[in-house]
């Protein structure tokens, strides 16, 4: 497979499919709107892969999200293009945010408060940047994907969070060694 840096990932054992898919995430995480689309694109082609194919239905519509806000559950904005927001320009962050907020509010008919940063490749996930217009743009609460609980004190805007795991026990674990102050 082809490298970003003219380079070639090799596809020919599972460990080093593993670390070319790991090595393109990272790479991919850095992009977003019509340049992350573009690369990932190129990947498709290149491992003859259609992911219209693979996603479908994976998506929520928008009349499956106003009967889940019936329902009670909150909306919150993750992003257009689900870069990593610490590694992409200020104005792609602010696309990123602002558009999601928008289309989210057009969409639904109310006004969206909550953002989780997505948690693609590479740590940090929020930046100095990412916080700030957070703010600007009206949000009241964002996670990120740094693992713990909400104390009080705690930015609303960098809340951790506690990850699920694989199984209930997991979770059950992670959420016992949190309470107890692991």
């Amino acid at each position: 497979m082809n490298a970003p840096d003219g380079g070639v990932w090799s596809l020919r054992t599972p460990e080093e499919r593993t670390d070319s898919f790991n090595r393109s995430l990272e790479h991919c995480a850095r992009l977003s709107g019509m340049t992350q689309e573009t690369y990932v694109a190129g990947v498709e082609r290149e491992l003859e892969v259609d992911s219209r194919d693979i996603s479908k239905g994976l998506m929520m519509t928008w009349d499956q999200m106003r009967q889940l806000r019936k329902q009670g559950h909150t909306i919150g904005s993750h992003t257009m293009t689900h870069p990593n927001i610490a590694y992409v320009s200020h104005g792609e962050v602010e696309t990123e945010l602002g558009e999601s907020k928008r289309k989210l509010e057009a969409e639904l008919d109310e006004q969206i408060l909550h953002f989780a940063y997505p948690g693609p490749a590479l740590r940090p996930n929020w930046s100095q940047t990412s916080l700030q217009l957070s703010r600007e743009l009206g949000y009241e609460t964002a996670t990120t994907v740094e693992p713990g609980v909400v104390r009080a004190g705690d930015d609303p805007l960098r809340m951790r969070r506690i990850g699920p795991g694989t199984t209930v026990e997991q979770l059950r674990w992670k959420l016992d060694r949190a309470f107890v102050g692991d």
